[in-house]
């Protein structure tokens, strides 16, 4: 798992976590980046975003394969690269980056019990 959450971070126990410091657009970068060496997505990149300048906390799921690079996975981060690429970031109240921070962390969870 990639992320900039640290709720999400925090609460993932037994479960590999790579903690990123930046915005949303680093963590779909650096997955992008694993989607080339050979990983895929496993939630997409793009749930729970916001409209406007969006959530800045992102948590995606990835798994090493041991194939070619996964084409869906390829083309659903770069859609959701390109939608965050070129929007202004926006100050949120310390309030508000709590309030992101737990809905990014409820999606992944819910993700999670739907398995």
């Amino acid at each position: 798992m990639l992320t900039n959450n640290d709720l999400v971070a925090s609460r993932q126990r037994g479960n590999p976590v790579e903690f990123l410091e930046g915005d949303a657009r680093q963590v779909l970068v650096r997955a992008r980046d694993l989607i080339h060496a050979g990983w895929r997505l496993v939630s997409h990149p793009r749930v729970g975003g916001l409209p406007g300048p969006g959530n800045p906390y992102r948590s995606v799921v990835v798994e090493r394969t041991h194939g070619p690079v996964d084409y869906q996975s390829l083309v659903a981060i770069e859609e959701a690269i390109a939608q965050l690429t070129g929007r202004p970031g926006r100050l949120w109240s310390e309030s508000a980056q709590e309030d992101l921070k737990a809905m990014d962390w409820w999606l992944l969870a819910s993700r999670e019990r739907a398995e």
